[in-house]
C-alpha cells in the first residue's frame, strides 16, 4: 500500500507541470500552470493544445487571475494557431510573453496591453499574424519607449506598429 501511495504521489508531481489546470472565465476554458503562487497561461505539453480552444473566435481578454492566482506570464505557443482571434487584451501584471505565443493567429488585428509591467518578450511572438495588426499600449509605457528606441520615429516591435514616438 505504501508503494502505491508513493508511486501515485510521484505521478502527481511529474504530471502536474505537464497538464496544468483549467479555469473557466467568461465562458472560456483557460489552461494554466501555477508556480510560486503565480499563474502562467500556457499550452499543455501533454496534449499540445493551446491555452484556449483553438476554435475560440473574436475578442479575448486574458484574465488577471486564474484559479485565484495572479496571471504574470503568457507561455510559449499559448495561442499559437488560434486563427479566429481578432483581438486580445493582456492584463496589468503580466510581465512576460513567451516565444511564439500568438504565432499563426492570422485573424488577430489588435493586442491591448494594460499597464506597463511587461519586461520580457520572446522571439517570433507574432509571426504569421495579419499584416494590419496593431499593438496598443498605455501612453508612455516602458514597452512603448523600448519599441520607439528600436524603431526610430515610429515605435515598432517585432514588426508591429506601436505608435508615434515623442
Amino acid at each position: 500500500m505504501k508503494k502505491f501511495i508513493w508511486i501515485w504521489g510521484l505521478y502527481v508531481l511529474i504530471s502536474a507541470p505537464l497538464f496544468g489546470a483549467i479555469d473557466t472565465v467568461d465562458g472560456i476554458d483557460w489552461w494554466y500552470e501555477v508556480q510560486n503562487g503565480r499563474a502562467t497561461v500556457k499550452s499543455t505539453m501533454a496534449s499540445q493544445t493551446t491555452a484556449v480552444d483553438v476554435s475560440t473566435a473574436g475578442e479575448i481578454k486574458i484574465p488577471a487571475k486564474l484559479g485565484g492566482y495572479p496571471v504574470v506570464s503568457i507561455g510559449p505557443n499559448a495561442f499559437r494557431g488560434c486563427s479566429k482571434l481578432t483581438s486580445a487584451t493582456v492584463p496589468e501584471g503580466v510581465t512576460n510573453i513567451g516565444s511564439c505565443a500568438f504565432r499563426s493567429c492570422s485573424g488577430l488585428k489588435d493586442v491591448y496591453f494594460k499597464g506597463e509591467s511587461i519586461s520580457g518578450i520572446g522571439v517570433s511572438v507574432f509571426d504569421g499574424c495579419d499584416i494590419d495588426q496593431r499593438l496598443h499600449y498605455e501612453l508612455g509605457s516602458a514597452l512603448m519607449r523600448r519599441g520607439c528606441a528600436d524603431g526610430g520615429d515610429r515605435g515598432v516591435f517585432d514588426g508591429w506598429y506601436i505608435g508615434e514616438c515623442s
